[in-house]
């Protein structure tokens, strides 16, 4: 009878205990659930960016319409607008953009060349374009856009060159007049396949003359590069009959041009 109650008694407290681990894992789950880990605030902008178009006096290329690209204030896009106001086509173009915030600044220049992507701007038309900026702080984003140098079809310039876009710019075009030529004479009707090989064999052969300057140089790569890119997007789309028309668009666009 002692025995029993013995076997009884422990019983009960192994019963205790029991209730006592599970109430104590029940409060732990709740004080969990009750109290997340904070989650991790992506770092960004605190207020949304002010964007300013600033013209210069007698610019023949108008900027307007400078704005934020998105509501999101993790999104460094810009857009704005380019007006020709000349009498002239514009053929390439440098915006300057400045970006301040917290006592910190950022100028960068973007240079165009429509040559490579598009037809020159005629007088009076506007075309949208994008930019984005280089987030500095937490704090308000003032962003600054100005057009800083123009040139024209004619080879005629406006404005300061103080980044050597006429360097790089001279560059492209002689890289853009070299490969064309070379592209027509050596592609023949083939499938795609073939003629991108035979673009990638081309471009890849092609050197910058050493005695050229670096800006130089950085454009004759860009303008390179420009040309495969165009060729194989128009391959892409239309076959070999577009591969052969972008080829004699862009070396009617570079007869006249002086190569190296």
């Amino acid at each position: 009878m002692v025995g029993q109650s013995k076997t009884i008694l422990r019983v009960s407290v192994l019963c205790a205990l029991i209730c006592c681990l599970v109430l104590v894992s029940r409060n732990d789950g709740d004080a969990r659930r009750q109290d997340p880990k904070p989650s991790s605030r992506p770092s960004g902008q605190s207020q949304a960016a002010t964007v300013t178009a600033e013209n210069g006096l007698g610019s023949p290329l108008v900027l307007s319409g400078a704005r934020p690209g998105s509501d999101d204030l993790n999104n460094t896009d810009v857009i704005f607008s380019l007006t020709n106001v000349s009498a002239k086509k514009i053929r390439a173009y440098v915006i300057r953009q400045t970006v301040e915030s917290a006592g910190q600044r950022r100028a960068m220049t973007v240079l165009t060349n429509l040559e490579l992507t598009k037809p020159a701007m005629l007088p009076n038309q506007s075309q949208v374009e994008y930019s984005s900026y280089e987030v500095l702080s937490d704090q308000r984003h003032a962003i600054t856009l100005a057009v800083e140098y123009v040139e024209f079809s004619d080879g005629t310039t406006w404005g300061t060159d103080s980044g050597k876009a006429a360097e790089v710019l001279s560059g492209e075009r002689a890289a853009v007049a070299i490969l064309s030529e070379k592209l027509i004479s050596v592609l023949k009707v083939r499938n795609t396949d073939d003629v991108f090989k035979g673009i990638d064999l081309v471009a890849s052969a092609m050197e910058a003359p050493a005695e050229r300057s670096e800006m130089w140089k950085r454009g004759f790569q860009k303008g390179r590069h420009s040309v495969v890119d165009r060729l194989k997007r128009a391959g892409r789309t239309g076959g070999w009959i577009q591969i052969d028309a972008e080829l004699h668009q862009l070396a009617r666009q570079s007869k006249g041009v002086q190569q190296p």
